[in-house]
């Protein structure tokens, strides 16, 4: 059997004894001492690697983590702030600029209902439009709904795009009654705060002249001293927007007279320029009376030109509303008017008389009202 001693190089018998002095000790010594501290040296190199790794790790973490929350805050605020233009497109769809601006303004209000009653303005030489498709109740009645909403929608979208063009301005819809204005929103605008004029008693007229610049209506003015006299104008026209102003309780009284039937001629101007376009446009949008037979439309269309109140009517589901007098007139206009004819008070046929107008033997309060057909069939 074989000692431990046999499976060595060398004899274990023969290493002892051997170092018996310092000099055979010395280097024996030095070199397991190295050898301690060179293991001392690898695990103090192997515990700074792995502390500077899980350093290294904890700031990225940390770096991804707040990246993240950045991410997060930066995608809500970017939601939020798409969320809120595409609000205020919509506002601006429903109501008038001025009144969206007013509504969403980051002045505190501690009753909502107090501001929606300083929202009421008065208006002067304002155009208005009622236009109206001649047999749609019989042809609501006969057809499918979803044929008459596709219809009236084909037929509005037509309308809308002519606003853009004709500086005019949709007030709403009812059923198939289109209401329009110029000189309300857009055009040469007249108008007074009703809240402020009544708690200072006085009135402070406004003038503004707005002008579509690539479908975009801009302010051009806040106000335009009109240089040709009051003498050149038809003295009738301008007793009669007076006579209008006068008929509420306050008077408009820094506004001249000048000011006053400058406005109302090119924002009538404008307005029965828009009332020729409707009226061909509708001829472009048929009837389906039923399956392979179709229809041409045709419109009724009355247009007045005076003074009214706009403002937002109750405190859900806002509606912006235009109330008075010439608003009546011109709802009566369309009512007794003639198929694919303007049919005009005889103050919108002094206001435009370039056009070819014809009496309609209706009249309204003793004054004769007035046709004009936009095309020759």
């Amino acid at each position: 059997m074989h000692s431990p001693s046999q499976f060595f190089f060398w004899n274990l018998d023969d290493i002892v004894g051997v170092l018996d002095t310092v000099g055979e000790i010395e280097p024996v010594f030095e070199m397991t001492l190295y050898s301690g501290v060179a293991i001392l040296n690898v695990f103090y190199t192997f515990m700074m690697v792995m502390s500077a790794y899980s350093n290294e790790v904890n700031a990225r973490r940390s770096f991804l983590q707040e990246f993240f929350s950045f991410y997060q805050q930066d995608k809500v605020l970017r939601q939020r702030t798409e969320k809120g233009k595409l609000q205020e497109q919509m506002l601006n769809r429903i109501l008038p600029p001025a009144i969206v601006k007013e509504l969403t303004s980051t002045r505190t209000r501690h009753d909502p209902t107090e501001l929606l009653r300083t929202l009421s303005h008065r208006h002067e030489s304002v155009s208005i439009l009622f236009a109206d498709v001649v047999g749609f109740s019989t042809f609501a009645k006969d057809v499918e709904s979803l044929v008459v909403m596709e219809y009236l929608n084909k037929l509005f979208e037509g309308f809308d795009r002519l606003c853009d063009e004709h500086n005019a301005y949709k007030v709403e819809t009812i059923g198939d009654c289109y209401v329009a204005t110029v000189g309300l929103v857009t055009g040469r605008t007249l108008s007074e705060n009703v809240s402020e004029a009544s708690r200072i008693g006085t009135s402070n007229f406004n003038l503004s002249i707005t002008e579509s610049v690539s479908g975009t209506l801009r302010v051009k003015a806040a106000r335009n001293r009109v240089e040709t006299s009051v003498e050149a104008y038809d003295k009738d026209i301008v007793q009669h927007l007076k006579r209008l102003r006068s008929s509420t309780t306050m008077r408009c009284t820094s506004i001249t007279d000048a000011e006053l039937l400058g406005a109302a001629r090119e924002n009538t101007r404008d307005l029965t320029l828009f009332a020729k376009a409707m009226i061909c446009q509708s001829k472009t949008v048929a009837m389906a009376i039923r399956e392979g037979e179709e229809k041409p439309t045709s419109m009724r269309v009355g247009i007045h030109t005076g003074s009214c109140l706009s403002g937002i009517v109750g405190t859900r589901n806002l509606r912006f509303c235009v109330l008075g007098e010439s608003v009546r007139v011109a709802q009566k206009l369309e009512e007794s008017g003639k198929p694919d004819h303007l049919h005009a008070s005889h103050v919108v046929r002094a206001l435009v008389p370039g056009e070819c107008w014809r009496p309609s033997n209706v009249t309204f309060g003793e004054k004769e009202t007035y046709l004009l057909k936009p095309f020759v069939e």
